[in-house]
């Protein structure tokens, strides 16, 4: 039974922090971030449609919910450093969203900018914690509090990408 429990506290840990990503830098969140970068070749050159972004990411948020709630119930800690899947998966949610947006409408180039952009974007939410980033990590706790400040970021980060081009014509 032991080791039932060891093989289970290895998966929610390795989820939570990337495989032990999370670990490696002074920075955890922004390499969780630009670890979706991975992914991006898929997500730029094959598009999804909204019913598939939707199920994707909907799978995503609920795995790192589980994971960062079973992190934080085992380390009584709350919102640690090293648990980085919450940028990842709200960082390749925001590169759905684009891909699916704007699909085939540029280049490969102007995709990777915008993704690039989107990025910057993120983690400038994520770190500044505008309001009402800042009202849903003091006031929504656990593993749902953990993923959710980070999503709305990345929705944030999104309309302003959606934003841009009606201000630069």
């Amino acid at each position: 039974m032991e080791n039932h429990k060891k093989k289970q506290q290895d998966v929610f840990v390795k989820c939570a922090t990337c495989f032990g990503i999370g670990y490696l830098s002074a920075l955890p969140g922004t390499l969780g971030s630009a670890l979706a970068f991975v992914f991006l070749p898929l997500i730029i050159f094959f598009p999804l449609s909204i019913v598939y972004v939707v199920l994707i990411s909907s799978c995503l948020f609920l795995i790192g919910i589980w994971s960062c709630d079973k992190y934080e119930a085992t380390y009584s800690l709350e919102d640690p450093k090293e648990v980085i899947i919450d940028e990842l998966v709200a960082q390749i949610i925001l590169f759905l969203c684009i891909s699916c947006t704007f699909g085939n409408s540029f280049e490969p180039s102007v995709m990777l900018l915008l993704c690039i952009t989107s990025f910057g974007l993120f983690r400038f939410l994520d770190i500044v914690k505008p309001w009402p980033i800042s009202f849903v990590q003091k006031n929504i706790h656990r593993g749902f509090g953990v993923m959710l400040d980070d999503l709305l970021a990345a929705i944030i980060a999104f309309l302003i990408i959606l934003i841009i081009p009606y201000v630069l014509l």
